[in-house]
């Protein structure tokens, strides 16, 4: 039986988010194990082969998108489902039902571009959402969403911390691959390219991936954006990238390994099973290998004056000129901060 309706734009995002909720609840270790370790840990050291992903969307070798929609398969959405968006692969199959919102993706599809949510249901793959979002999210936007596909963690409302711990859906480099090889099929076949692949481009060019936290990603890209972008145009660091120490290996927020330089994020929520205590012995034991260890708070991000400390000091750690803020500069921050910081 052919798969009959494939989520689009909000809703896949959405489809997206609730499997990688799914398998975040699903690989959490009972705490009285004497064996536990919290999720997010075992995901930075690599353990992520061994987790349980059947919740994800499973890999299909499906190329096309769904002619069209037909009441007798909107059984699948299920009975909760207020307003639905689904994609379809051509104009002509467009049909109008209560709550249903149909777009049109009618260029040809990449190998594993779609994913199969369940029986009678697809989603585009992440690296599709992607491009898809591309259409109506502004490039800081897609940035973000690109960083939390590429990252540790899934945004989880009901969640305490607003996110949940989940091993990431996609690459950097698997975005990149997929962006070139859809623009070449278009260019074929004679297709329109889809409208966003420089936002893509873009943001394929400034996300991070190994993001912790929502707040790792946003201390990075108001640190290492180009400064037209808003950023202070540090060096790109690398996220949860590790250094030895005392015969101990210490996962490390935003690091500069070659220039000796670790900025540590001390948000409230930001690891649960990090003590103040282990905070500290992890920045003595940095500081005696020779590493310079910047922390940043909360208020630092939300105090532009008090972020100006914090990038002057990574600046002048790294060795790195310090430049004094333009009028333009500030313009531009101040959308990037819009972005980042909605909701802090």
């Amino acid at each position: 039986m052919g798969v009959d309706i494939c989520l689009g734009g909000t809703s896949a995002i959405r489809a997206w988010r609730e499997a990688r909720a799914r398998v975040s609840l699903g690989n959490q270790m009972d705490a009285d194990d004497p064996k536990f370790r919290p999720l997010l840990s075992r995901l930075i050291r690599g353990e992520g082969p061994c987790l349980n992903l059947v919740d994800l969307p499973a890999e299909s070798s499906l190329q096309e998108l769904p002619a069209m929609v037909c009441s007798s398969s909107l059984g699948v959405l299920g009975p909760d489902n207020e307003r639905v968006e689904v994609l379809l692969g051509a104009a002509s199959g467009r049909r109008y039902f209560k709550g249903l919102a149909c777009s049109v993706f009618g260029a040809p599809l990449p190998n594993g571009s779609l994913r199969v949510l369940r029986e009678g249901l697809l989603v585009p793959s992440p690296e599709m959402l992607v491009v898809l979002a591309a259409h109506v999210f502004s490039q800081l936007e897609l940035t973000l969403l690109v960083c939390e596909l590429c990252g540790f963690y899934v945004q989880a409302p009901g969640s305490d911390a607003g996110f949940l711990a989940s091993p990431p859906v996609m690459t950097l480099s698997g975005l990149s691959t997929y962006a070139t090889d859809l623009e070449h099929l278009c260019k074929d076949g004679n297709h329109r390219v889809p409208n966003g692949l420089g936002k893509v481009r873009f943001a394929c060019a400034h996300a991070v991936e190994r993001s912790a936290s929502p707040a790792e990603t946003v201390c990075a890209l108001l640190l290492c954006l180009l400064r037209r972008y808003g950023g202070y145009g540090l060096p790109k660091a690398s996220l949860n990238g590790f250094v030895d120490a005392d015969s101990a290996s210490f996962a490390c927020d935003l690091l500069w390994k070659p220039q000796g330089v670790v900025a540590e994020y001390q948000g409230a929520c930001h690891d649960a099973a990090s003590s103040a205590s282990q905070d500290r012995r992890k920045a003595v034991l940095l500081a005696a290998e020779g590493f310079k260890v910047i922390q940043i708070g909360k208020e630092d991000v939300r105090v532009l004056s008090r972020l100006d400390a914090v990038a002057k000091a990574i600046s002048a750690a790294l060795g790195v000129v310090w430049r004094p803020p333009t009028e333009s500069f500030r313009a531009a921050q101040t959308e990037l901060r819009r972005v980042l910081l909605a909701g802090w």
